[in-house]
């Protein structure tokens, strides 16, 4: 449904949220002026179509579209993960032009191939998706993970068949990070296949969300596992980060052993543990980053800076409607 409605942008300005699923929204719907809408605003003009007859063509196919939903859990699952988390905007990090990380431009009529490529997720798996974060008290972010986790299995589907490419995913909460795709515990995180991050997915929808935001943990450890990927490889791989969080670090403080402290926050020492990544590979490492949490400047630009620290792109959840990982995420390709 979401999809549907973003052609009428005028008409809905964030998107509905499914009835049955009423804690998983924390935004209604809101229709502004709803007949008074001039002609062009619609996008149907040229159709013949006027504001009254627009309204009740979107209704109908929404009515159709809900109809056809509650008939399949998996269209009702996709109902969720797209209608329900909140709208999106994405920024860049860094410009592709300026990015030595760039895509070629073939020649039209080619088939371009993906290059060997290693995906990392790092997601957060603070109590603030439960119970709302330190500095917003109370509003979950993400309750049942329909966000992260219908973003990503997403990504992964769409990378379905693909050869050449290979998944990590970390976990972050309280004082540890969980590597759910590892060697043979969560403390030894590994590279592995397209099962074994279908398998990783299923564990994180099912492990409760607790505890801190250890940035800083989650940082070094994927600092290691690329390091020793790199040491191992006999390919030369490329390597796509995607860091989703909705809150504050809570181990980048001043005081040893402080998980609070807003406006102190060791903002240079995040671009610097950053920097030490994407240094172990500057031509084929490249990290972007998702906020989801509720709005906040100082949370959002964090999380922006860390992005161009990374070469990679932003995305907000409060600013614009929708999104795909695969917006934020780009698979290496090379030309024929």
């Amino acid at each position: 449904m979401s999809r549907l409605l973003l052609g009428y942008p005028d008409l809905f300005a964030r998107r509905a949220c499914p009835l049955d699923f009423p804690q998983l929204c924390d935004r209604p719907l809101v229709v502004h002026k709803m007949l008074n809408f001039p002609q062009r605003s619609w996008g149907l003009g040229q159709l013949g179509f006027g504001p009254e007859a627009a309204i009740q063509l979107v209704l109908e196919k929404v009515g159709n579209f809900m109809n056809y939903a509650s008939r399949s859990a998996s269209v009702l699952l996709l109902l969720i993960m797209t209608a329900c988390s909140q709208p999106l905007s994405f920024k860049g990090g860094l410009p592709a032009s300026q990015s030595n990380l760039s895509n070629p431009t073939c020649t039209p009529g080619e088939t371009t191939k993906a290059v060997p490529t290693k995906f990392l997720f790092i997601v957060d798996q603070s109590g603030s998706n439960v119970d709302g974060p330190f500095e917003h008290p109370g509003i979950a972010t993400d309750p049942v993970k329909a966000f992260r986790y219908g973003v990503i299995s997403d990504f992964v589907g769409k990378q379905s068949g693909k050869a050449n490419l290979s998944w990590g995913f970390l976990s972050f909460a309280g004082t540890q990070v969980a590597a759910l795709i590892n060697s043979g515990d969560t403390s030894h995180p590994i590279f592995s296949d397209a099962t074994a991050i279908k398998s990783a997915l299923q564990t994180f929808l099912v492990s409760a969300d607790s505890g801190d935001t250890p940035y800083r943990l989650a940082l070094s450890t994927a600092h290691d596992l690329i390091q020793a990927d790199i040491a191992k490889s006999t390919v030369a791989y490329q390597y796509r980060i995607a860091f989703l969080t909705d809150g504050y670090p809570t181990d980048y403080c001043p005081t040893a052993g402080a998980t609070s402290c807003p406006g102190q926050i060791l903002e240079g020492q995040i671009d610097s543990d950053i920097a030490s990544v994407i240094n172990l590979a500057p031509q084929a490492i490249q990290m972007s980053t998702v906020y989801y949490g509720l709005p906040d400047a100082t949370a959002s630009g964090r999380l922006q800076r860390m992005a161009r620290d990374g070469n990679g792109q932003f995305v907000d959840t409060n600013v614009s409607k929708i999104i795909t990982l695969d917006d934020v995420i780009k698979v290496p390709t090379n030309c024929p």
